[in-house]
């Protein structure tokens, strides 16, 4: 995965293309203390600016794993919640 994000982030700056993304709102759907884990949706919003192009704005559900480590809560997982489905 570090491989494909270097070479994507090279194919981005090669390209001047500007992406910023803001959670715009998140909640918890799931917790479990006793194993350390919890999901959560979120939706973002994400912004993207070409040297050539004008602003594009997209909006994005997000479903996200967490796990408990003794450094605090940690990504396990990450994936888009496709439109339609719920929790």
């Amino acid at each position: 995965m570090r491989r494909s994000a270097a070479k994507d982030a090279a194919a981005l700056r090669e390209r001047g293309t500007d992406t910023r993304a803001r959670v715009t709102a998140a909640a918890l759907t799931g917790l479990d203390t006793r194993a350390g884990t919890a999901t959560l949706i979120a939706t973002v919003r994400i912004s993207t600016t070409t040297r050539a192009g004008s602003p594009a704005t997209d909006r994005k559900r997000m479903r996200a794993g967490l796990e408990r480590t003794p450094d605090g809560w940690k990504l396990t997982s990450l994936a888009p919640v496709p439109v339609g489905e719920g929790n």
